[in-house]
C-alpha cells in the first residue's frame, strides 16, 4: 500500500508540473504586448497554411507549444519548430497507444483466467526481469574484490606522444572495451594505468569513458607513476609481439604489461625497445606455433588483448585463448582447423589409440601445416 501511494504520488506531482507549465503559457499569450500580438497572429497563419499543404506540424497546437514557437525568429526556424513538436506529438501518441494496448492485454489475461478459474493476479514468475543496475552492481563488486586481491595487470599509457589524435581516440576506445571485457570476467584483474599524466587527453578521455552512472570514479588505479615503482622488478613481463623470447605459459604470479597503444600507419617495435630500455622481462604471444594468418599486419587490438589473457588464465589453454583473435585475419586453412585441435586437445572418455596409430585417409589430406601442428599438441 506504501509503494502504490508514492506510486500515484509521484504522478499527481507530474500532472501538476505540466497544469503549471500550461497554466504559465495561457498567463504568457494572454499578456503579449501589440508587437507580439501580431507576431502571433502571423504564425497561426503559417501553422494553418503548413497544415493544410501537410507539413509536420503537431494536429493539436497548446499555449505552450505557441511560447516556443514564438521564440522563433524566422520563419525557417519556426518550421524548424513546428517539426520538432510534431515529432514529440507522435511520440506521445505512441506511448499512449501502446499503453492501451498494453492494458487491453492485461484485461484479455484477467478474463481468461478468471474463466479457468485460476487466480486474478500471478503469484509466481518463472522469468524473473534482472534490471541493468543489479548487473553492474555486481560488476562493480567484481571490480571492488580485484583491487583488494586480484592479480594485478598493467596498461601502458606512456605512448601519447608516439600517436596522433585519432590513434589516442582508438587506444582509449579499445580500453575501454577491454575495462569492459575485465569487469564481466567472474575473476577481474587488477588493472593500473601507469605512466599516465593526469592533464593529458589521453587521461581526460579514459576517465570520462570509464566511469558510469553508477561509480563516480573508475574501479581501477589510474597513475602517473612508472610500473617500476609500484612493482617489484623481476616480476615484471612486457608482452611485446616484437620480442625474441615467447610466452609459454601463464604465471599467476607476473605482472603482465601491456603498451596502450595503436599504431595504424607503421609498426614500431616501441615496446620491446621500452622494455629493453628498462631491463625488464618481454614476452610475445606464441601465434605462429598455433595459427597461421594471412598476409599482412598481425597485429591485436587492446581489447582482445584482455579477452586472451583473460582466457588464458582461466583455462591455462592456448587454442581455447587464441579463439579470441578475429578469424578475419586467419589463413582459411586454419580456420577450419581450429575447431579441430581444440576437439583433438581436449581429453576423452574413450581408450586412446596407440601411438603410431593413424586416423585415416582424412589426417593424410590435410597439408603439412596441419600435421606441424598436431604434432606440436602431441
Amino acid at each position: 500500500m506504501i509503494a502504490m501511494s508514492n506510486v500515484a504520488t509521484k504522478i499527481d506531482l507530474e500532472r501538476g508540473n505540466k497544469l503549471d507549465i500550461e497554466d504559465e503559457a495561457t498567463l504568457r499569450i494572454q499578456n503579449l504586448t501589440t508587437d507580439e500580438q501580431e507576431k502571433f497572429k502571423r504564425v497561426q497563419v503559417e501553422y494553418d497554411v503548413a497544415q493544410s499543404l501537410s507539413f509536420k506540424v503537431p494536429r493539436e497546437m497548446t499555449n505552450s507549444m505557441w511560447v516556443k514557437v514564438l521564440k522563433g525568429d524566422t520563419q525557417s526556424r519556426r518550421k524548424r519548430l513546428f517539426s520538432y513538436l510534431c515529432q514529440i506529438e507522435s511520440e506521445r501518441n505512441k506511448r499512449i497507444e501502446k499503453k492501451q494496448k498494453r492494458q487491453e492485454h492485461l484485461e484479455l489475461q484477467r478474463q481468461i483466467r478468471a474463466e479457468a478459474g485460476e487466480p486474478d493476479e500471478i503469484i509466481s514468475r518463472l522469468h524473473i526481469k534482472i534490471h541493468r543496475s543489479y548487473m553492474s552492481r555486481y560488476w562493480n563488486n567484481g571490480l571492488v574484490r580485484a583491487l583488494m586481491f586480484g592479480q594485478p595487470i598493467v596498461f601502458d599509457m606512456g605512448f601519447t606522444e608516439y600517436m596522433t589524435e585519432k590513434e589516442n581516440i582508438g587506444a582509449v576506445e579499445q580500453i575501454a572495451m577491454a575495462y569492459g571485457q575485465n569487469k564481466m570476467n567472474y575473476e577481474p584483474f587488477n588493472i593500473h594505468f601507469c605512466n599516465c599524466a593526469p592533464d593529458s587527453k589521453s587521461s581526460l578521455w579514459l576517465n570520462d569513458k570509464l566511469k558510469n552512472e553508477f561509480v563516480q570514479q573508475p574501479l581501477c588505479e589510474i597513475t602517473s607513476k612508472s610500473y617500476l615503482d609500484i612493482f617489484p622488478k623481476e616480476k615484471l613481463v612486457y608482452l611485446s609481439p616484437n620480442a625474441p623470447h615467447v610466452l609459454k605459459e601463464f604465471d599467476s604470479d607476473a605482472v603482465y604489461i601491456i603498451g596502450g597503444l595503436v599504431d595504424l600507419s607503421e609498426s614500431k617495435p616501441l615496446t620491446m625497445a621500452k622494455a629493453k630500455e628498462e631491463r625488464i622481462q618481454m614476452a610475445k604471444l606464441p601465434l605462429d606455433n598455433y595459427l597461421q594468418f594471412r598476409k599482412g599486419h598481425k597485429s591485436l587490438t587492446l581489447d582482445q588483448m584482455m579477452k586472451i589473457m583473460l582466457e588464458l588464465r582461466d583455462t591455462r589453454d592456448w587454442m581455447k585463448a587464441f579463439r579470441h583473435v578475429p578469424q578475419r585475419k586467419l589463413d582459411r586453412q586454419t580456420n577450419e582447423t581450429i575447431e579441430m585441435l581444440r576437439d583433438r586437445h581436449v581429453p576423452s572418455k574413450r581408450p586412446q589409440k596407440e601411438r603410431g596409430a593413424t586416423s585415416g585417409k582424412p589426417q593424410k589430406e590435410r597439408g603439412s601445416t596441419i600435421e606441424m601442428l598436431l604434432n606440436q599438441l602431441d
